[in-house]
């Protein structure tokens, strides 16, 4: 499947999921792994671990800047740099549109390192340091991403973030107001931009997890019922 990904998937902005696609591979094997975990015996516990971990460091190792100039392969070196040869009034433009595309390149980077923390770490017997630095992560990434959030807050680009902005709030405090309201803001704006109940019914589910403290939010526990936030 993910030999396949070039093919079916491009770079993603063809779809309804605009995540870059080594981050979508991603993905897949966080979802493979999870899979493993269920027949998983305690024998195979380190192997999974380990796997889990080289899956972090390559979500950690994603460039959102490459990837971002890969969707525009006509800009060269030093992008954000002025460019004599081009007229001033094409300067902002093009450096508004890249700064979009960083945008969405990091937040989709911390969306998957937080599902990728959530999903299998809480299923892993790794345990001391390592761990200690795994939930130190967590935190960072989400201050991150909630900061990448709020760049395209007021562009188009939001229109592609259901999921993301779903990952956020998993991760979000229950006393964190603000943090909730912004995200509740975007659901119900991306719903009317679109025109789709996926975002309602997104803000309807963080509602409830919202209920509960974070340190009680195990994954495996968080779904009443099969969901779809990418649409």
């Amino acid at each position: 499947m993910i030999n396949l990904l070039p093919i079916l998937y491009g770079n993603g902005l063809s779809s309804c999921f605009s995540c870059p696609p080594e981050l979508f591979a991603a993905l897949i094997r966080i979802n493979h792994l999870r899979a493993q975990f269920h027949s998983a015996s305690q024998s195979d516990a380190t192997d999974r671990h380990a796997a889990a971990m080289d899956i972090l460091r390559a979500i950690r190792g994603f460039v959102p800047d490459a990837w971002a100039l890969r969707l525009n392969p006509s800009i060269n070196s030093a992008p954000l740099q002025p460019q004599p040869s081009r007229p001033a009034s094409l300067q902002r433009p093009l450096k508004g549109w890249l700064q979009g595309w960083l945008a969405m390149g990091r937040i989709y980077q911390c969306a998957v390192a937080i599902y990728c923390i959530s999903a299998l770490f809480s299923n892993t017997k790794g345990v001391g340091d390592a761990m200690s630095g795994v939930r130190k992560s967590c935190r960072t990434m989400l201050v991150q991403q909630l900061q990448s959030l709020h760049d395209c807050e007021n562009t188009q680009l939001r229109k592609l973030v259901i999921w993301p902005l779903v990952i956020a709030g998993i991760g979000t405090g229950t006393g964190d107001e603000d943090t909730k309201g912004f995200i509740l803001k975007e659901l119900a704006w991306i719903s009317k931009a679109v025109g789709i109940a996926a975002p309602l019914l997104a803000r309807e589910f963080l509602q409830k997890v919202w209920m509960r403290p974070v340190e009680d939010r195990r994954w495996d526990g968080l779904f009443d019922r099969p969901y779809l936030f990418a649409v």
